[in-house]
């Protein structure tokens, strides 16, 4: 249990610290959009990391379930095999995005700006941005897209394919990044983002649920709060990272 306790710490930081993730990859099709609502599915994706010689280093498993009207939940099922309980909720309807820790009973709240609650309400008309070259596969048996975001020439940085599905709403089934170093020469960690299995319906509702009993803290007294419960000593080189944290979540009320 500690070592579960031990490695959610590291996930709620993630998580905490990528606020409105979520929707910021949608942003960019708000000016090809036509109205209407989405489709309602439930996916199980799979995570891998590996290093430059193919060692695996990595896996999350999670449920990622989509509303008609965009709201989105993602539960964190298990990291490195170990059992993880976190769910981050973003919902249309209330403009909010949370994160929930079952271990601290712990909920962070965030206001979404309008922008973003636009990105998710509306269906882009097209998955490819710009003059992209239009590729098509199927995964799942579901026609997709391919879209690539090219690393920047001359910086180090990072080369991302993803494999897009229209009648998805552009839900992401394969997403493979790449470290690519100045000179456009591929180097370090490669991650791969694929979707296991895909369920056309009305995600359970339980995955959008914020238990009663759960307390609204700072991101700061929710890492704290983890670290405790771990039987770790707190943490002083913490305070510039929670900080941060926190200057995000009172932005974002």
């Amino acid at each position: 249990m500690k070592r579960t306790i031990v490695i959610s710490i590291w996930t709620l930081a993630v998580a905490l610290f990528a606020v409105l993730l979520v929707t910021k990859t949608r942003v960019g099709l708000i000016l090809a959009q036509a109205q209407g609502p989405g489709p309602s599915f439930t996916a199980v994706r799979q995570t891998k990391q590996f290093t430059e010689d193919g060692k695996n280093t990595f896996t999350e498993l999670l449920h990622v379930g989509v509303r008609s009207d965009g709201s989105r939940a993602e539960k964190r099922i298990s990291r490195n095999q170990s059992t993880l309980e976190m769910r981050v909720i973003v919902d249309v309807g209330s403009a909010t995005k949370t994160v929930l820790d079952a271990n601290t009973k712990s909920k962070t709240t965030y206001a979404l700006p309008a922008n973003e609650i636009m990105a998710l309400r509306y269906q882009p008309s097209s998955c490819v941005i710009g003059s992209q070259p239009v590729e098509q596969s199927t995964i799942l048996d579901i026609p997709v897209v391919k879209v690539t975001t090219p690393a920047t020439p001359g910086q180090p940085s990072v080369e991302v394919v993803r494999w897009k599905a229209p009648s998805l709403n552009c839900f992401s089934l394969r997403t493979e990044a790449r470290e690519v170093s100045a000179g456009g020469v591929p180097k370090g960690s490669t991650s791969v983002e694929e979707t296991l299995s895909v369920t056309i319906g009305v995600p359970d509702t339980a995955m959008f649920a914020i238990p009663a009993d759960y307390q609204e803290r700072y991101p700061s007294e929710v890492l704290e709060k983890a670290r405790q419960q771990a039987g770790r000593a707190p943490c002083p080189e913490c305070g510039s990272r929670d900080s941060k944290l926190d200057e995000a979540y009172r932005k974002n009320r």
